[in-house]
């Protein structure tokens, strides 16, 4: 009998910790691992209870840890994942690389995207030698590389705005399970006060006011504030692109983050 006892003691113990363990890597699962179309998790963003997170860094091939959880490596394409709220208690992201100072910042998801860049200091770097001149070409391959390494952080930004429209144009269908991506074009302007805008359009096949399915266009627009405002419904084309506006498409990286495919 104590036999027994003591395997159905240590079979609870194990499932228990089994379970515990599930529910801490539920608060960060990748975004392309969850289903954000379910009532349950609209109901979470709602009430501020879960926030898209996209985290990019300069230069990229960094470690991302929350609360000291691997959650991916950041590379061309930003780290992305939804990340739920523990009541008050900040959740802590660091980001991790070899020959760079430890970079950490503290957040409580509250429903809006999280869009962190972290531009990352080398370890101990004092500048070079007294009177010592660098070669031009070493100076220009530090340029080029500064210039790649802004365009992936401009890059993460825009993915994350171009997912929070399309999640909102999604739940904005009569039939939201109807709701399939054609094409998303993220739009940047710089402006004249040095800031970089964002806008773009999303084309996609939906349901309609009919009970049918038809292609349809929308837009998103960000404020100076990073809040996004979107529209849809239209049947024809009205994506544009202005002048000194730069066009890129992000479809893939938005399917991934919100489907994973």
């Amino acid at each position: 009998m104590e036999s027994k006892r003591g395997t159905m003691r240590k079979g609870c113990i194990c499932l228990l910790l089994r379970t515990l363990i599930a529910i801490f890597i539920m608060d960060l699962v990748p975004a392309s691992a969850q289903d954000k179309s379910s009532a349950h998790d609209q109901e979470l963003v709602s009430a501020g209870q879960e926030s898209y997170t996209s985290i990019a860094s300069i230069p990229p091939g960094a470690q991302v840890f929350v609360d000291g959880v691997l959650g991916g490596t950041t590379g061309s394409i930003p780290v992305m994942f939804f990340l739920l709220r523990h009541g008050d208690t900040p959740r802590v992201i660091t980001i991790k690389r070899d020959g760079y100072e430890l970079y950490e910042q503290k957040i409580v998801p509250n429903g809006s995207p999280i869009l962190i860049t972290a531009v990352l200091k080398p370890a101990g770097d004092v500048g070079g030698p007294v009177g010592v001149k660098s070669d031009s070409s070493v100076e220009r391959s530090k340029n080029e590389d500064s210039q790649a390494q802004t365009s992936n952080a401009d890059y993460a930004k825009a993915v994350g705005y171009a997912v929070k429209a399309t999640r909102d144009i999604q739940d904005d269908m009569v039939d939201p399970t109807t709701f399939t991506i054609l094409q998303i074009v993220a739009i940047t302007k710089q402006e004249k006060d040095g800031r970089l805008s964002f806008r773009g359009c999303v084309h996609f096949v939906g349901s309609n006011r009919m009970g049918g399915r038809e292609q349809q266009w929308g837009g998103y627009s960000v404020d100076k504030k990073g809040y996004v405002k979107n529209w849809s419904g239209g049947e024809d084309n009205t994506c544009y692109v202005g002048r000194n506006e730069v066009q890129t498409d992000v479809t893939d990286a938005v399917e991934k983050t919100l489907w994973g495919h």
